[in-house]
């Protein structure tokens, strides 16, 4: 308990009025979004429970499927925060000479970890497992016994990932063991998505396909705790009367997961503590004469600073499996079938494949561009003493971020209208499109970041959500929404011409005309004017 009263009094002296009204206008949002996973779940069991035998067995084995799912999830989740909670945490350096005993330590290391792996993702069961309560119509007693019974499902992933965490940093290095875990789970929600989508093009709305693709990826291995909690489940919401093996056996299971996790931080945790400051001791110094020329010096520094710190780089798994995603999902279009609606579905295609490159875009710069300032930290000062013009510097940063991501989106916009595509023009007008919004959401949030630098912080991720990343992004929106519907405009009127074989009239060329300046003159001004400002602001 004392090494948890930090803990409690930075609880006690953060949670204030002007806190908890902060917090409460997020629970709009949070309930809007209960309501929507609730309103579907509802949907479809009560459509499965109108299907005679084979309607229950599906939705019971959607169950065990989602169950199984959430088991794996949760021990590479903690596997993941275990690394960072017992090895890379900032206070072990200061925890770790006291005189305090390594297994209370290690307890709460333990609950730390398990906490942050699951909190948010049991903060999406309530609706999912209401809607199975109201469809089957069960008594107060299924909504008492659920939390009871998920606490158990929780601790055995969190202690058995914990355990494992522990054997691969003795055997592995910790950054090495975090980035292959990372991957590792990167790479399975992309199998499970690509296997859902490619089984929901397969099926076109056939119930027979869905359901016998449903039952084979149910798993019913009565080793796993995720059939032991639904065996639990099916039989409340079946009126059955209880088999009180699959309690004991959650229950039992736990205390063992969590036993083994005790033992194991006793028996691993200070010998992989050495190890880790032993490799500290031992890594290569390297001569600050091996910088390049001033020129490149700072883009050498950052690529060595980003490909160092797992915390960063590792998130570029996760960006390229939702680009693959982006990518694909463009497979399952029935481009031809919209084209026989509406003359106009190749630009309505390619306007919304631009404004979600555009949306992308502002994302990622609002992670990687808009903190570029801020990540020198208080070591700042460095740059500010170095031979290093405060203009170069800006664009240095500016050709970092904007290079690999101009590149990555316009592969994507390629791909995509080989998949959509277009006549002649099209294509190239979306190219050029989306280097125009590149560089200028690019320019927009490194001008703004350097205009509101946040040199102290924790966690770099905070500066993302920061209100000068959010006033950023909603800048940028508007640039994107206005770019793209200028540009829908001036296709329709294009396409318009062509298609009646009349020709553009003088009103409808000046039109476009007036389009395209206001578009380049809107995304100079979003690119130069904050860079000018944020070099001042720098500068002073």
């Amino acid at each position: 308990m004392t090494l948890f009263f930090p803990l409690f009094l930075s609880i006690k002296n953060s949670v204030t009025w002007k806190y908890i009204l902060k917090k409460s206008l997020l629970l709009p949002f949070t309930l809007a979004f209960w309501f929507f996973i609730y309103w579907g779940a509802f949907k479809l069991l009560s459509f499965l429970n109108t299907i005679d035998i084979i309607g229950d067995m599906v939705s019971m084995s959607l169950l065990s499927i989602f169950l199984v799912s959430l088991l794996g999830f949760l021990l590479i989740s903690n596997m993941i925060n275990t690394i960072s909670t017992f090895y890379m945490s900032k206070e072990i350096g200061m925890l770790m000479p006291l005189p305090v005993d390594k297994g209370d330590l290690s307890v709460m290391k333990m609950i730390e970890t398990i906490f942050k792996s699951s909190w948010m993702v049991l903060s999406f069961l309530p609706p999912l497992f209401i809607a199975y309560g109201v469809v089957y119509n069960t008594g107060f007693f299924y909504y008492v016994l659920l939390p009871v019974m998920f606490l158990p499902f929780v601790l055995i992933p969190g202690g058995i990932g914990i355990f494992i965490s522990h054997i691969l940093i003795r055997i592995f290095p910790v950054k090495q063991t975090r980035n292959l875990l990372i991957a590792t789970g990167s790479g399975l929600l992309l199998f499970i998505y690509l296997s859902l989508q490619s089984l929901a093009t397969e099926s076109q709305g056939n119930i027979d396909v869905i359901a016998g693709a449903v039952l084979l990826f149910d798993i019913h291995s009565p080793f796993l705790p995720s059939y032991w909690l639904k065996e639990v489940i099916v039989r409340i919401l079946h009126g059955n009367r209880q088999d009180y093996l699959y309690p004991l056996l959650l229950f039992s299971s736990s205390a063992f997961a969590l036993l083994l996790s005790f033992e194991g931080g006793k028996i691993f945790f200070s010998a992989n503590i050495e190890k880790i400051v032993e490799s500290d001791k031992n890594s290569e110094k390297r001569s600050l004469f091996n910088y390049p020329p001033t020129g490149m010096a700072i883009i050498w520094k950052d690529s060595k600073i980003f490909f160092r710190d797992a915390g960063q780089w590792s998130q570029l798994f996760i960006i390229a499996s939702l680009i693959m995603i982006y990518v694909y999902n463009f497979k399952t279009i029935p481009v031809k079938a919209l084209t026989d609606l509406t003359p106009y579905a190749g630009e309505i295609m390619i306007m919304l494949n631009v404004m979600m490159l555009g949306l992308i875009v502002t994302a990622l710069s609002a992670r990687f561009v808009f903190t570029s300032v801020s990540i020198e930290g208080r070591a700042f000062w460095i740059i500010k003493a170095s031979p290093v013009k405060m203009r170069n510097f800006l664009f240095t940063k500016f050709i970092a971020g904007a290079c690999p991501m101009t590149a990555v989106m316009v592969t994507v916009v390629v791909l995509t209208n080989e998949i959509i595509g277009p006549e002649g023009i099209l294509k190239y007008f979306s190219i050029v499109t989306v280097i125009i919004l590149c560089v200028s959401i690019n320019g927009l949030a490194l001008g703004l970041g350097a205009q509101m630098p946040k040199f102290k912080y924790e966690n770099i991720t905070d500066i993302s959500i920061s209100p000068g990343s959010l006033l950023f992004m909603l800048i940028a929106f508007f640039i994107v929404i206005i770019t793209v519907s200028l540009q829908g405009w001036s296709l329709y009127l294009y396409k318009e011409a062509l298609t009646t074989g009349q020709g553009l009239r003088i009103a409808e060329f000046m039109g476009i005309i007036l389009c395209s300046v206001i578009i380049i003159m809107m995304n100079m001004t979003a690119f130069y004017l904050p860079l000018k400002k944020g070099l001042q602001k720098i500068e002073e």
